[in-house]
């Protein structure tokens, strides 16, 4: 949708751009030439107005699957529909460019069900469908006969809207005459055989209506479909005995028939063209492709794409200045001239977008010129040739002879066509990973490759009633109810919402104008490639234009403040459905993750307001202590606080004395952001004293807000979202945070003599840990706090999600006795909410925090997200040592690392509870094998030579620097205090402080305080100066020197395996004795990792097998036992890599 037709109707008109709509240039003349020309082109064309349409058996073969996608962008005109019979369980994976995938699986897939990682793949139904991309979704839908048991998955309809009205193309697979014919042909409800449509498919039927009169057997079946089709004046489009099936040709009997068939409807048999079959490498045997072209017209997708990637940025940015003169910086007085200033500025950045960044259309295919590389096109001669002698020979005898060569002749063909494909995307791979940006790129598609297509067809859903939405309609207006449960349709807005104010009570200040740092910061902020809003306008626009763009936006920001009012452009918002990966049934509102796509340059408007807010909330403090959703604070520091109030009751029992328990309840608010109480939100804001020009404003925000959901293939009518705050906006969190601010301090009302209570909050997740002498003491003590806070939920209209609640009984390693199953009585809260494991913000916790689960799930997830590398990768083809060496260092080992300064409790003397030494060896095992396959590294290699090779520390040395950093940044900051404070605090009845020492927490923040100490040592005074000013200068300078010790730590580890007499990895896991090769005699220095520079992938293998000895030659394989001696073949030496490269005799010729 274009920016110019986003705006609301019965707005005023736009008295800014009365010049810039009459005016003319000689650049928009040019571009709308271009938009002629190639709308031109279009009509011109072959087939712009042809439907060509080609179906096809697949056989069940990946391999006719193959060969078919590489055809059909070779085809002229490329189909705009594929009817698929008989697919293969990769129909469902495998992408087809320029096509948009319809199929049907026996259930919903996964990613773990991926043909090529499973033994038993997924069966599709029996027919599918492509559709050309430049064909709208919104124009065509499928209808897989779900009301016919019999046939369903067996025939299918594809609806598709043309020029001429709806008309329909019915697929058919007839699979051992399964079908019946007599009710498939007489089903009046949902009929085959209307005037427009189009009946295709392997029917696997013989009469002489299509067969001609080689056929010998007319089947029943047959002879119904022939009679059913003439009496509908259906005409059947084949010419009589035309080939769609038969042997190989390399087989000399003439076997032939006619089973393939289709058939035209009345209103499109005058414009139907005969049916013919296709020669496509492949399919010479068996079935053949069918080709049948209709001449009628179909919508095109002509909506252009910008693409930034080529933009000429300095044309563009002058282009900006020049559209921004005519609105100039007029006196803005009213609200709605704020509203027509902003879309003034909207329109004029949409236009200098849309007159100077390339673009491209998804219109009508165009055939591309197959380039084929000589190898190929030599063997295909030689196929050819072999097939023609075939065909001269009349003797049976030296037939025979001749279909072995054309067998062998087919082979060579289909292998060297595979290997050229093979060779050109691995050539591609690394060519793109050869730019930081492309890599990356590269590192996000390949999670795709392994998931299944995604269909661009919403299913039907189902309604919270169990009732089925019957249209797509009907199953936007489900995810409308789900998400949002007050609407208003857009002819009936709602009043705006404006609280009332008292003028005398108190108020904070913040300025009512912005400051040229407020917006520098702003723009700098923004980042390149988000997504656009309603108008079109992605944030490329202003990243790139933001000096052109800056004054006149600082403009409408000021008018935008001064009169309390959020420009109504704003506040629209589409809502993009996206299906979640790995569910079990997309037909649950709940599988679909809704996303808010606002206008980029509201957002950065908004942003400033949240700053403002967030400042205001830090200087006077009306943020809640324990929200950890704020700026400046993390899950880390949640998770912190979690288990150091569990170690702090675990640290006060002494010899089984004193015994303590603790319990954590978890919740979750369902759909936080949309059911936020609006009014209560301004109430709270007026109850904080937040200025009224800054409620003014934030009601404006909230106020009149429209929206559209847009799922595969549909989109909503615009209505208006009359409760919630919008997601997607940078002032969002910081008002929800607010708004859920008295949940957290009904728990500060409470005081329990006996019983210690630590709430935490993040954002919409609650969790309450409580300590008393009983886990039911707990479990009742839970039950009075939450029941205010369920009142106050009731209240304001938001509820918890039951499916959400978590009970968890903590206890300490190796306790013996019953696992308790006690939980709180509380409204919604079922039994199986008492967990042993569980996800909290992120990691996984078991009841006696050994991390066992966490490790595991770090394992699981880094396994598979190798995997996905795997598929960018090999150890000889791909990016380069150092390009993988960077996805592992930026994508990988976060995933490990991911709250581990909470977790991760290092084995020290003194310190309990660390993480046991077998869930370590794991990590190491975990990372040693990521580093061998992104470094090329035979298995048997030691790890610590791949750990120095690649210059990575060991996982147990990474993680101590990552919690080493964290705590000694930590410790001084409220944050810390508060911890300490914690495990300070005595409970009811004790005396003595003993058991701090005990708490893990105490150890490791102990050492933090004294490797902080250390820093200041190695500092100049000067430097250690600026940290009393600047706490960035502090935690980088931190952070710097723990890379440094921890580099120490690794090369005083690596020199110590260096040593003749080290045991701690004396050979390696195949049993291969330890030798000293160049890379065990290097220094743990980044000399090392400079070999790898400027080499490819394959080069890169290579060099780290020949300098650690770990590579396929006799002096390693036979201590693998692969070759029974270590001579080379020259028999003077061990085959050795400096005997190979130096001194081998066989070689000479070579090395010459």
């Amino acid at each position: 949708m274009k920016a110019r037709n986003t705006f609301r109707s019965g707005e005023a008109e736009n008295l800014f751009l009365d010049n810039e709509v009459s005016s003319s240039s000689s650049s928009a003349r040019q571009h709308e030439a271009q938009d002629d020309e190639a709308s031109a082109s279009d009509s011109d064309s072959e087939y712009a107005n042809n439907l060509d349409l080609i179906q096809v058996n697949l056989k069940r073969s990946p391999v006719r699957m193959g060969y078919l996608i590489d055809h059909l962008p070779h085809m002229d005109p490329p189909p705009d529909v594929v009817a698929i019979q008989d697919p293969p369980p990769e129909f469902a994976w495998k992408s087809c460019p320029g096509y948009n995938i319809g199929y049907l699986p026996s259930r919903e897939l996964m990613e773990k069900d991926n043909p090529k990682t499973t033994e038993d793949p997924v069966p599709v139904k029996l027919v599918g469908y492509y559709v050309t991309q430049s064909i709208d979704p919104s124009d065509w839908r499928i209808d897989w006969r779900e009301h016919d048991k019999e046939h369903y998955g067996s025939v299918a309809s594809l609806f598709l809207n043309t020029s001429c009205g709806e008309m329909t193309i019915h697929n058919v697979y007839n699979n051992k005459q399964s079908i019946s014919m007599s009710k498939l042909l007489t089903d009046s409800d949902h009929p085959v055989t209307g005037e427009s449509s189009v009946l295709v498919g392997d029917f696997n039927l013989h009469h002489p209506g299509w067969g001609g009169d080689r056929v010998a057997q007319v089947e029943k079946d047959a002879e119904i479909l022939h009679q059913a089709t003439s009496m509908a004046g259906m005409r059947c489009l084949l010419p009589p005995g035309l080939r769609t099936y038969s042997r190989s040709a390399t087989d000399s009997g003439d076997f032939s028939t006619t089973i393939n068939l289709a058939f035209a409807g009345q209103r499109l048999q005058s414009r139907a063209h005969p049916t013919r079959a296709l020669s496509v490498p492949g399919f010479d045997s068996d079935h053949r492709p069918l080709h049948t072209r209709i001449s009628i017209a179909h919508n095109r997708d002509k909506e252009p794409r910008f693409n930034w990637d080529k933009a000429n940025e300095e044309k563009y940015c002058k282009e900006v200045k020049q559209q921004l003169l005519t609105i100039g910086c007029p006196t803005i007085g009213t609200a709605a001239e704020v509203d027509d200033y902003a879309k003034a500025l909207v329109l004029d950045i949409y236009e200098a977008v849309r007159r100077t960044i390339p673009y491209y259309r998804k219109t009508a295919p165009r055939p591309k010129p197959e380039v084929v590389a000589e190898d190929v096109q030599r063997v295909r001669e030689n196929e050819e040739n072999q097939l023609r002698i075939l065909h001269e020979l009349r003797s049976r005898r030296k037939q025979r002879g001749q279909e072995e060569k054309c067998r062998i002749a087919k082979r060579e063909t289909r292998d060297a066509t595979k290997m050229h494909k093979l060779a050109s995307f691995r050539e591609n791979i690394a060519s793109q990973a050869s730019q930081l940006r492309g890599l990356h790129q590269l590192a996000r598609q390949v999670p795709l490759w392994s998931q299944p297509q995604r269909q661009v067809h919403l299913k039907r859903l189902i309604r919270p009633d169990g009732s089925v939405c019957q249209t797509d309609d009907e199953s936007l207006h489900c995810f409308k109810d789900k998400i949002w449960p007050k609407t208003s349709d857009a002819s009936d807005p709602p009043a705006p919402e404006i609280p009332k104010l008292d003028p005398k009570r108190p108020q904070l200040f913040t300025p009512q104008c912005i400051s040229d740092d407020e917006l520098h910061d702003a723009f700098t902020s923004v980042e390149r490639g988000k997504a656009a809003g309603p108008d079109d306008i992605i944030s490329n626009a202003l990243k790139v234009g933001w000096a052109e763009i800056y004054k006149y936006f600082k403009h409408l920001v000021n008018a935008s403040f001064k009169m309390f009012h959020h420009p109504l452009c704003f506040r629209d918002a589409t809502t993009i459905v996206f299906p979640k990966p790995d569910k079990e049934d997309y037909a649950q509102p709940k599988a679909y993750r809704p996303i808010a796509l606002l206008s980029c340059i509201g957002k950065l408007l908004e942003r400033l307001v949240a700053a403002r807010l967030q400042l205001l909330a830090v200087q006077h403090k009306f943020l809640p202590n324990r929200q950890f959703a704020c700026v400046g604070r993390n899950t880390t520091e949640a998770l912190e606080h979690i288990f150091n109030f569990v170690y702090k009751a675990w640290s006060l029992e002494n010899k089984g004395r004193c015994k303590r328990r603790t319990t954590m309840c978890s919740s979750d608010i369902s759909g936080a952001y949309d059911h936020v109480d609006r009014q209560a939100l301004l109430r709270i804001l007026v109850e904080l004293g937040v200025p009224d020009w800054l409620i003014k404003w934030i009601a404006s925000f909230l106020s009149l807000r429209r929206s559209q959901i847009r799922a595969p293939g549909h989109t909503s009518d615009w209505f208006y979202v009359n409760i919630g705050i919008p997601q997607g906006s940078p002032l969002s969190p910081i008002l929800f945070i607010i708004f859920a601010g008295p949940m957290l301090d009904i728990s500060n009302h409470f005081s329990f003599p006996s019983a210690e209570l630590l709430d935490i909050q993040f954002s919409d997740d609650f969790s309450l840990l409580v300590t008393s002498d009983s886990w039911e003491e707990n479990c009742k003590i839970i039950e009075k706090v939450f029941e205010p806070r369920f009142t106050w939920a009731k209240k304001v209209g938001i509820d918890f999600d039951p499916g959400k609640f978590l009970i968890m009984h903590f206890r300490k390693p190796n306790t013996k006795g019953p696992v308790r199953k006690a939980f709180p009585s509380i409204e919604g809260m079922p039994s199986s909410c008492v967990k042993q494991v569980a996800r909290v913000l992120g990691v996984q916790i078991d009841v006696e925090l050994t991390f066992s689960a966490q490790v595991y799930h770090i394992i699981s997830k880094v396994q598979q997200r190798m995997a996905h590398f795997s598929r960018m990768s090999g150890s000889v083809w791909g990016p380069s040592t150092h390009e993988m060496r960077h996805l592992y260092i930026t994508s990988v080992r976060p995933i490990i690392a991911y709250g581990c300064a909470a977790w991760y409790i290092a084995q020290r003397q003194g310190c309990q509870w660390s993480l046991q030494a077998n869930l370590v060896n794991m990590l190491d095992r975990l990372q040693y094998i990521c580093l061998r396959q992104i470094s090329g590294a035979m298995k048997s290699t030691p790890k610590l030579v791949v750990h120095n090779e690649m210059q990575i520390e060991p996982i147990d040395l990474y993680l101590r620097r990552v919690g080493m950093a964290h705590r000694a940044c930590n410790f001084d900051t409220a944050e810390g205090q508060a911890l300490k404070s914690v495990r300070d605090k005595l409970p009811p009845g004790k005396r003595s402080f003993s058991h701090i020492d005990r708490n893990p927490y105490q150890v490791q923040y102990n050492l933090a305080m004294e490797f902080r100490q250390h820093v200041r040592n190695q500092l100049a005074e000067e430097q250690v100066a600026k940290w009393q000013g600047a706490r960035r200068v502090m935690e980088k300078d931190i952070k710097r020197e723990t890379k440094v010790v921890t580099h120490e730590m690794f090369a005083e580890l690596w020199s110590q395996y260096q040593q003749p007499d080290f045991d701690g990895e004396s050979q390696s896991s195949s049993g291969s004795p330890r030798h000293f090769s160049l890379a065990q005699k290097a220094d743990c220095s980044g000399k090392v990792l400079s070999y790898y520079d400027n080499l490819s992938r394959a080069q890169g293998a290579i060099l780290i097998q020949m300098r650690t000895g770990f590579i396929g030659l006799n002096s390693f394989l036979s201590f693998m036992k692969v070759v029974p001696s270590r001579q080379c073949p020259c028999e003077q030496h061990a085959q050795t890599v400096e005997h190979v490269l130096i001194h081998c005799e066989l070689l000479a010729e070579q090395r010459a």
